[in-house]
C-alpha cells in the first residue's frame, strides 16, 4: 500500500524534508553548531506538522494519524516518530549528504541539469495525476452520497 499522496514510489515529505534539512544545515552551519543542531533536530517534526496541516487544508486528506501514540500533537506528530526522524536527520547530515555532494560534484553540470530536468518532469506529471485522482475521487464521493440519499428517501417514502 502506498501511504503517500503521489502515485509513484516517491513520498514528497521525505524528499522535500531531505532538501530542506540539507539546505538549512549548510546555511546555519556557518552561524554556530548549537543553532545547526537545534535546527537539524527540530526541523523534521516541524516539516511533518506543516505538511499534515497543508495536506488536510488543501486536499482534505489524512494519510497518518498519531492520536493513539503517547505525546502526540493533535495526531499530526508524535514524539516516538519524531525521535526516529531526528536519527534520520543526523544520518543525513553526517553521512548521506557529504557522500551525495561529493558524487554530484563529480558528475558535471550537464549531467546534474539533465537529471534534475528528468526528475522535475516526472514529479510534475505525477503531481498532476495525483491531484486529478483526488479531485475525481472527491467528485465520486459527492455523487455517491447524493445517490445514496435519494435511495434512502425513496425507501422511506415506500
Amino acid at each position: 500500500m502506498n501511504a503517500a499522496f503521489l502515485s509513484g514510489p516517491f513520498v514528497p515529505i521525505y524528499g522535500f524534508g531531505v532538501m530542506v534539512i540539507s539546505v538549512l544545515h549548510v546555511e546555519v552551519l556557518a552561524l554556530s553548531p548549537i543553532i545547526d543542531w537545534t535546527v537539524t533536530v527540530l526541523l523534521p517534526a516541524v516539516l511533518e506538522h506543516m505538511t499534515s496541516l497543508l495536506r488536510d487544508y488543501v486536499f482534505g486528506l489524512k494519510l497518518w494519524d498519531y492520536q493513539s501514540e503517547a505525546f502526540n500533537l493533535k495526531g499530526r506528530i508524535a514524539l516516538h516518530f519524531s525521535l526516529y526522524w531526528v536519527l534520520f536527520a543526523l544520518l543525513l547530515v553526517l553521512i548521506i549528504q557529504p557522500a551525495i555532494f561529493a558524487r554530484t560534484i563529480n558528475a558535471g553540470p550537464c549531467m546534474r541539469h539533465f537529471l534534475a530536468g528528468i526528475f522535475a518532469a516526472y514529479f510534475a506529471i505525477d503531481i498532476n495525476h495525483s491531484i486529478r485522482s483526488v479531485s475525481n475521487f472527491k467528485h465520486f464521493q459527492a455523487e455517491y452520497c447524493t445517490v445514496s440519499r435519494k435511495r434512502q428517501a425513496i425507501q422511506v417514502g415506500i
